[in-house]
């Protein structure tokens, strides 16, 4: 075990660990056993199983830090008691950002936590706005948090004032590649449970609490252990620059004198607990209608019903068959790994099709499945291969893509026909029954109007007019007659 040093102030720290080179740490637990620090607790909580990068800094000077690095206690330790950072309103972001170049909204790739903030000292009771934050803590635990007039939350962060946390027992993950009212609506589902808790709080009858009404689903939390500044905006009139960024170095004015300087740090009461986000908006958001949802979902069936029986009727017994030897074929062949679970789903689906029961067409795939030199695992077969109840149509040129068949390998399986060929055929079809009509089909009809109109005394201008063909076109036209007139 490390050698421990007594400075007066740290009696844990060890006496060889050199994490923090900020002296503006020295004197806290930071670097003091990592592992069971309150920093690198809250940090395994947020980002053990999130993927990507995290804001940490102080506002609008801040960098952007690997989750891998986050889950390492040691480092957590490094990063934030490095010198990069004031102690001063050291805060780090509750999101993951897909990358370490966009901070905004839309760049943001896991939401891992929900923050209520709690500005007690702008509360309209006076009673309430003189209390000391301990006192503050104390009495809204009394009056929310016993009775569970509102979910325990994870951790209650201290200050000058207090935020409620609750963090997501597994990342809720924002797809890269989804719609924007889609995304919007995710945002506006953890807007919607951070409104409800806040209402809640505010018409509790407990007073008024000051609670943050911006419903904020990508706000900042503040590092234990680190000092919650508030400065007076008066003192930075005369900045340079803007008014915020100088706020966190106000070194220019060496009389600026800040109005409160509190130390952040955890509340005993915070019970630890992670939140599985459906069970907290099945806590928190009253319940909706769900007639509309019943209705639907009948709907829904009697299409799939509709949509099954059409399959039935579309796909014959003698075709679904030979389906089936074609899969077979393609197995002895050497189609094998990487391909299995498509052709034992497909031998599934096609057996299902036919005519076979649920259970028949299971028994029937896991016999297609045993022929395999590698076979799946049984429970593959019955779970990752069982086809929904809204059966699906393979076209066999997609089959042969899925597969890896060019245009003439083995042409004698799976010779279903593209769509440009079928289109072709209905088009000859169509042709055929007079149905439709080929380009010079059409063409000969128009000679055969302009002559007809010629015989009727009609002038060349009037033609044009009253078959809509073009000055030029209609020379044209004129010019093949006279030939073919010629030529007889």
């Amino acid at each position: 075990m490390p050698a421990l040093k007594s400075d007066g102030k740290n009696l844990n720290r060890p006496a060889e660990l050199t994490n923090t080179t900020n002296l503006a740490w020295e004197d806290t637990d930071l670097d003091v056993c990592p592992p069971i620090s309150d920093t690198a607790k809250i940090f395994n909580l947020l980002f053990y199983e999130a993927n990507g990068y995290v804001k940490i800094g102080q506002y609008t000077n801040h960098e952007f830090y690997h989750t891998n690095a986050l889950r390492d206690p040691f480092k957590v330790s490094a990063i934030i008691g490095s010198r990069k950072f004031k102690r001063d309103n050291a805060v780090f972001s509750i999101c993951t950002y897909r990358d370490d170049k966009d901070g905004s909204q839309k760049n943001i790739s896991t939401i891992n936590a929900i923050v209520i903030d709690i500005d007690y000292l702008a509360s309209t009771s006076k009673e309430i706005a003189s209390l000391s934050a301990k006192d503050a803590v104390n009495r809204f635990i009394g009056c929310f948090l016993l009775d569970e007039v509102i979910p325990i939350p994870t951790y209650i962060e201290v200050g000058r004032n207090f935020k409620l946390v609750y963090i997501l027992d597994h990342p809720f993950i924002i797809p890269k590649k989804i719609p924007q009212k889609k995304k919007e609506s995710i945002f506006t589902f953890f807007k919607r449970i951070i409104q409800v808790i806040s209402e809640t709080i505010q018409n509790a009858g407990c007073g008024d609490w000051g609670v943050d009404t911006t419903y904020k689903v990508a706000p900042y939390l503040r590092v234990p252990e680190s000092r919650n500044v508030k400065w007076n905006p008066l003192d930075f009139k005369f900045a340079p620059n803007s008014q915020f960024k100088n706020m966190l170095n106000p070194d220019f004015d060496k009389k600026a004198q800040p109005i409160s300087v509190d130390e952040v740090y955890i509340s005993e009461f915070s019970s630890w607990h992670t939140w599985d986000i459906d069970k907290l908006a099945d806590t928190v958001l009253p319940p909706i209608d769900e007639s509309w949802y019943y209705d639907y979902k009948e709907r829904q069936n009697k299409k799939a019903k509709q949509k099954k029986g059409t399959i039935q009727k579309l796909y014959s017994k003698d075709w679904l068959k030979q389906r089936m030897e074609d899969l077979e074929s393609i197995q002895s062949l050497g189609w094998d790994v990487g391909y299995r679970e498509f052709m034992v789903y497909l031998y599934r689906l096609t057996a299902y099709q036919s005519g076979m029961t649920v259970d028949e067409s299971l028994d029937a795939a896991l016999r297609f499945n045993s022929k395999f030199q590698n076979p799946l695992h049984e429970h593959t077969v019955k779970t990752q291969c069982k086809p929904s109840k809204y059966t699906q149509k393979f076209k066999d040129y997609t089959i042969r893509e899925r597969l890896g068949l060019g245009d003439k390998d083995y042409p004698h399986l799976f010779n279903g026909i593209s769509r440009h060929e079928r289109y072709q055929r209905t088009k000859e079809q169509q042709i055929q029954n007079g149905a439709l009509k080929t380009k010079s089909q059409k063409l000969e009809e128009t000679y055969q109007q302009i002559i007809e109109l010629q015989k009727q005394g009609y002038k060349r201008k009037d033609i044009e007019t009253q078959l809509g063909i073009p000055h030029r076109t209609m020379t044209r036209y004129i010019s093949k007659i006279k030939e073919r007139n010629n030529d007889n």
